[in-house]
């Protein structure tokens, strides 16, 4: 079923332009990635905002392995699910997406590409029966699921938010299919990898996280329509909700932080009894040459897009091979109803790599972004821009440095020895629902 997008909003936004092969969609090509040197000065460069949403990225790779992308003012009609046709139920969604590569950039590149346009889609398969209560998504390959109905009689009932969910599950789902059926005909006829190596096809994945804020409206019982925040994550990208209002009349960071993802990483527990139940290998959490435990003694998160060598034995080789499946891409996913207040005036989705979090606090997230006295004063620096600036400056004070010296570190294996890629997403929520 087709979607239907606002003309004017429709543009989509990247982290950074990418050339094309032949012709080709960015999609059908392993694109070579255009970055320049980023300073303080210049990290513009590398930099995309509207009115309410900024995103901000520093490389440490030789090429940057991390990738954002966003889209906002999306109209999605829903269908009744006996009469096959739109009756007036729509959802409005507004899109972001923070995905962090590892074994370099092309899975991350390849979920920039796709995962806009597939969340759209799929979200367009949620319908609803003619009482406008039981909302149904079926899912992909069996995958069947239906929405709980509820007693109210209202569109934002426990249905419509599992549905969502289910949703969400099945875009990672069909993005790691779709990783693997590339990797299968890039790899058709060459000699197996033996090895992980850079760029190489059955070891490359990345970390995402997924960010749907999503409204419906028609034909509806309350007052007025309430707005829903989705989130979806594999991996070690976070997100956080902060409100500012609550923060600058005085009360503690904590009571202001809302942690909406927990990292899957070797250091949860509950992630590594769900490995030692997928995998036969009676030693999968090891350390790595570096002496840093990991799945296998390879990876960091325990959830990934792609990483196929970890996965199926078809794309696997000693000493993995015998062990697979270790890991998986199915991501958590949550979901919580922002309640827009006059009070409540200032407030924030943050959405970043573990680049930053390793290097930044909550008050130094909190501290980022900004008042809205400052906005309408005409202050109003990026608060993505202060988020790199302040894990570049947690990173100096570790290595004892000035950040001049720092940025003259090379890109690469010396710079990567200091800090990961950086990459800072930020919405001003009350803003973009509000405005």
């Amino acid at each position: 079923m087709p979607c239907y997008l606002d003309v004017e909003p429709l543009t989509t936004h990247y982290d950074c332009d990418y050339p094309t092969t032949d012709g080709l969609p960015l999609s059908n090509i392993h694109p070579n990635p255009i970055h320049k040197p980023k300073t303080l000065a210049n990290m513009s460069e590398c930099s995309i905002s509207d009115t309410f949403v900024y995103a901000e990225t520093y490389d440490a790779n030789e090429q940057n392995e991390d990738r954002y992308v966003w889209r906002t003012n999306v109209t999605i009609p829903i269908q009744n699910q006996h009469f096959k046709r739109h009756e007036g139920v729509t959802a409005l969604a507004h899109i972001f997406a923070v995905m962090d590569g590892h074994g370099g950039y092309d899975c991350a590149e390849f979920v920039k590409n796709e995962v806009i346009d597939l969340t759209i889609e799929k979200l367009s398969e949620v319908v609803y029966d003619e009482d406008g209560i039981h909302f149904v998504y079926e899912g992909e390959k069996g995958r069947s699921r239906v929405g709980c109905s509820s007693d109210s009689g209202s569109y934002r009932n426990d249905g419509i938010v599992d549905s969502i969910k289910a949703v969400l599950v099945d875009v990672y789902q069909i993005l790691d299919d779709r990783w693997f059926e590339r990797i299968s005909r890039l790899t058709s006829g060459k000699k197996p990898q033996t090895v992980c190596q850079k760029n190489g096809p059955w070891s490359v994945g990345c970390s995402s996280l997924l960010s749907v804020v999503l409204q419906l409206s028609g034909n509806c019982d309350d007052k007025k329509d309430s707005w829903w925040l989705f989130t979806a994550h594999c991996g070690d990208v976070r997100a956080c909700l902060v409100d500012l209002c609550q923060k600058f009349n005085g009360d503690m960071v904590d009571e202001v932080f809302v942690e909406l993802t927990k990292d899957h990483t070797v250091q949860d527990k509950e992630e590594v009894s769900r490995i030692c139940k997928r995998t036969s290998d009676p030693n999968p959490i090891r350390k790595n040459s570096a002496g840093s435990y990991c799945v296998a003694g390879s990876l960091a998160p325990t959830r990934a897009i792609g990483d196929a060598y970890l996965k199926d034995s078809r794309f696997s080789f000693s000493p993995f091979k015998k062990g697979v499946p270790y890991i998986t891409c199915v991501p958590d996913v949550s979901a919580r109803e922002i309640i827009l207040q006059e009070k409540v005036h200032d407030s924030f989705l943050v959405i970043c790599s573990d680049g930053i979090w390793e290097n930044v606090s909550n008050d130094d997230i909190v501290m980022s972004l900004p008042r809205k006295e400052n906005v309408e004063s005409g202050i109003n620096v990026s608060p993505a821009k202060k988020l790199v600036s302040s894990s570049l400056a947690s990173v100096c004070k570790k290595e004892n440095m000035r950040l001049r010296a720092l940025q003259a570190v090379r890109r690469g294996t010396p710079r990567r020895m200091k800090h990961d890629d950086m990459t800072a997403l930020t919405v001003d929520l009350f803003g973009l629902l509000c405005r």
